[in-house]
């Protein structure tokens, strides 16, 4: 009688600590691991922009860009590097080309502010990064930050293709 009593209890624990693990798994957040890197060259540089095809309607902002380049990327690029964001509304602010491709801004392990003044948006929900020459340039990430919403991070780590389509991500929840 004992050993099936024991053999109950047993088989009850182990259900509950099965039951406990799917439930705590099944509530965690995906997050991303990169491995450490020495990062010798990891510095930051601040530009002002202005940008073009703006289609908004209302008031002026400031926009905080952090363009954070992967440290695969080359160590030096030549590219020419192009933003658009936008919120759930349509309107977006695009910049094709965030500054002279000599000013050595997107070097590999770099970290780049850019402010861009422009109309005022709701929330910013997507990000699309264009890329035009030959030095495959790989971003990692891009923060936008609009200081009436909290920043988002786009997390990118791959190479964006020299084909005049924008690449990035779009979170926003449109209106009907």
């Amino acid at each position: 009688m004992q050993y099936k009593e024991i053999n109950k209890i047993m088989k009850t624990l182990i259900l509950i600590l099965i039951f406990s693990i799917i439930v705590v798994f099944s509530q965690t957040t995906p997050t991303l691991l990169t491995r450490f890197k020495h990062q010798t060259n990891q510095y930051s540089t601040l530009y002002d922009v202005q940008p073009q095809n703006v289609n908004v309607p209302y008031g002026t902002c400031k926009y905080m860009i952090t363009i954070k380049t992967s440290c695969l990327s080359p160590i030096h690029t030549r590219d020419i590097v192009g933003i658009s964001f936008g919120d759930a509304n349509g309107f977006s602010l695009v910049v094709w080309e965030l500054g002279d491709p000599e000013s050595r801004r997107f070097e590999q392990c770099m970290t780049t502010i850019f402010w861009i003044a422009g109309p005022c948006i709701d929330q910013i929900c997507k990000l699309f990064l264009y890329r035009n020459g030959t030095d495959s340039w790989i971003p990692e990430s891009v923060i936008a930050d609009d200081y009436r919403n909290p920043p988002i991070t786009f997390y990118y780590n791959a190479y964006i293709p020299n084909d005049g389509f924008g690449y990035g991500h779009d979170f926003c929840i449109y209106k009907a």
